[in-house]
């Protein structure tokens, strides 16, 4: 037996890298993010083996598919702070109240609020791989996306800045975020979900004691006395915390470890959200908006091993349970203190590309019903950064006619590729992929059909062509979708560099023909759509929101550029929107985005020049701290409405025609009251 054992742990080829989630060749680290690799990795092939035929079944998302394919291949992913060997993390929908299968562990149910057309379940899971055809009939599966910060090019960031600037160039002396000096009559909690926080940092100590009232890290490994209250993962609350300051090597006194900042990676991403929004300074200078309030932080699980450098990822799960632990967190804290009304300002910097940008995913689902469910509480997500990197493409396709897409990949690309493609359900597309030298690589693919395409050494392509979504008894009926997926995974090759083409053919059009393409955002290799010479698609700034930017509930910041006087300017190059959102324009409210001094892990109390919605997100959920602490009682809608109505002249975006107000602090927090 350890003959076998140690032959096949040596025959291990390539694996699923619990960081990035990429196909990585066995090694001591990955090939596309270079994080680590677990040593001596031996997969039990049997908790992955499946009899399943992976096919485009209407409940199966297709993530879960490419899941069945890599396992196929022998391509495993290592067990982490919340998922075993052999499992995947999904969120299932479910009947109300419905029991779930006991090889199912179950780590969050959330049940639709009774004003809601549809009334089933939310659950987040872990189920086993080899299992997951066995829910096929019964639940509707969704792959948790990959989530990802919302800092715009992290290498150009870190080397603008050496933290040295005059105070006329700091956060505070935007004109926009000048505010009087008022009484508060609640201290607010801020919630932040998000990549990594350096809790020893000075602006988040007061009289040497940590602000951080509860910290989940949802990779951790440790069990501790606060392990009953997360069912993975390690949680520090407070006492930990100031336990470990008292050490001279805190990280490791605490057992949690920021990362460090480098040429690709803006170390804990965390740690820059949560001082813009929440951050005290130093030697008053450099306070951040809120630096009254308490602030719980939640770690997004990586998929991966415990205190990973240069951990970037996180998934939908792991982020729907973070939010619903911040709430929860809340309301213990709130009974401990004679239910004293608390009030709650999350901040969500973070997101990707995938899905329909409707509303209608499951996190943003669950995220809105929390929202519904408690007063006095906020949640505030980024835009998002793609507007300017030709990531979202539109277009039609006429009956019995095609439409080449281009789709450029660059040289030496190590990563993998990701497209979506949603169209009418009434429209029936078949589609056929071509290289570079325009030559097909596989038959048309059609509607309710897939195929996965051999690439040799250069890895593989798969595609989904699906009929129909999961979620379309929840839109109206003219607005029900189906997508096409395309996804590349290397080998030990890379795919050929050059405009790749994806040949849409109309079978049959029903509605109108148009498709939204959104390619998936990859810092390591990014891909991107190419501008047709004949005009048959366009390439738009438009429509290019973060995924989980688009639920009814929360309030989503876009970023702004200021002039020589520190006025609102113009929308910033890279910041997303959307100008025929489902309830208007979106963003609903643009802040400072653009070079913002913010503090860097792993330094008493440096502070680093960043750029993207990340941190425009954490200006308003600071504000929103503020206007809780004057008024506790304020509703989201009633928040949404005051930053909206009190804002400065609005600035254009788009075409010119459109135009999205700016944040004006000191008029909001004056009708807080």
């Amino acid at each position: 037996m350890v003959i076998e054992f140690e032959k096949e742990r040596y025959m291990l080829k390539n694996i699923q890298c619990p960081n990035c989630d990429n196909v990585s060749k066995y090694g001591e680290h990955c090939q596309c993010c270079s994080c680590a690799l677990p040593e001596n990795y031996s997969p039990n092939p049997d908790l992955w083996r499946t009899t399943y035929r992976h096919e485009c079944n209407s409940n199966f998302d297709p993530l879960v598919e490419r899941q069945l394919v890599r396992a196929s291949h022998e391509i495993y992913r290592p067990a982490s702070g919340s998922t075993q060997e052999g499992e995947i993390p999904a969120i299932l929908r479910v009947g109300k109240g419905e029991i779930l299968p006991k090889y199912c562990r179950e780590i969050l149910r959330l049940q639709s609020p009774d004003s809601y057309p549809e009334q089933f379940d939310l659950v987040t899971v872990r189920v086993p791989l080899r299992r997951i055809s066995e829910l096929d009939q019964n639940f509707i599966i969704k792959y948790p996306s990959s989530i990802r910060p919302c800092l715009e090019t992290v290498h150009v960031a870190i080397n603008s800045d050496d933290g040295k600037h005059d105070d006329d160039e700091q956060l505070g002396a935007s004109r926009s975020l000048q505010m009087e000096s008022v009484e508060y009559r609640s201290k607010p909690i801020i919630g932040i979900v998000d990549f990594g926080l350096d809790f020893s940092h000075e602006h988040f100590l007061k009289n040497n004691k940590t602000r951080i009232i509860a910290l989940w890290d949802q990779s951790g490994t440790s069990i501790n006395r606060n392990s009953r209250d997360v069912k993975y993962g390690t949680l520090y609350r407070e006492e930990e915390i100031n336990e470990a300051l008292l050490s001279d090597q805190p990280y490791q006194a605490l057992g949690y470890e920021p990362s460090v900042d480098s040429l690709y990676d803006a170390g804990a991403h965390g740690t820059y959200v949560a001082d813009v929004a929440a951050g005290n300074g130093y030697n008053n200078g450099g306070i951040g908006i809120a630096p009254e309030a308490d602030i719980i932080f939640v770690d997004i699980a990586r998929s991966s091993a415990h205190n990973v450098v240069g951990s970037r990822y996180g998934d939908s799960a792991h982020l729907l349970e973070a939010v619903n632990f911040i709430f929860e967190e809340v309301h213990r804290i709130a009974e401990r203190e004679g239910n004293r009304k608390i009030p709650l300002v999350i901040n969500l910097s973070v997101g990707s590309n995938d899905g329909p940008h409707d509303g209608f995913t499951s996190v943003e689902i669950g995220i809105d019903w929390l929202i519904e469910s408690r007063d006095s509480c906020a949640v505030v997500v980024a835009a998002g950064n793609s507007a300017d990197r030709n990531l979202y493409a539109k277009g039609t396709v006429n009956q019995d006619s095609f439409l080449d897409l281009l789709w450029y990949i660059p040289p030496y690309d190590t990563t993998s590729n990701e497209i979506e493609l949603w169209h009418s359900l009434k429209d029936k597309f078949a589609v056929q992929i071509l290289d570079p030298d325009n030559a097909p690589i596989c038959k048309p693919v059609e509607c309710g059909k897939c195929t996965e395409i051999s690439m040799g050494s250069e890895g593989r392509i798969m595609v989904f062509n699906r009929e129909t979504d999961p979620y379309n008894d929840l839109r109206q009926d003219d607005e029900q979708k189906a997508a096409i997926y395309v996804c590349y995974e290397r080998s030990d090759g890379y795919l050929k560099k050059g405009r790749w083409k994806l040949r849409l053919f109309a079978r049959s059009i029903g509605k109108d023909g148009i498709f939204d393409a959104w390619i998936e955002r990859d810092e390591r290799g990014q891909s991107m759509f190419v501008k047709p010479n004949d005009n048959s698609y366009e390439i738009l700034e438009d429509k290019t929101l973060n995924s989980i930017a688009n639920g009814k509930n929360t309030i989503v910041v876009g970023s702004y550029e200021v002039d020589k006087n520190s006025k609102p300017h113009k929308l910033s190059t890279f910041s997303s929107y959307n100008l025929k959102h489902h309830d208007g324009l979106r963003p609903h409210i643009l802040a400072p985005g653009k070079s913002i001094l913010a503090a860097r892990s792993r330094t008493s109390f440096l502070r680093y020049r960043q750029s993207g919605t990340s941190l425009s997100a954490a200006v308003v959920t600071g504000v929103i701290a503020r206007m809780f602490a004057i008024n506790p009682k304020l509703k989201y809608s009633e928040i949404k409405d005051i930053l909206k109505r009190e804002a400065d002249t609005p600035i254009p975006i788009g075409d010119g025609k459109h135009k999205i107000v700016c944040l004006n602090a000191g008029n909001a927090l004056k009708k807080a009251g």
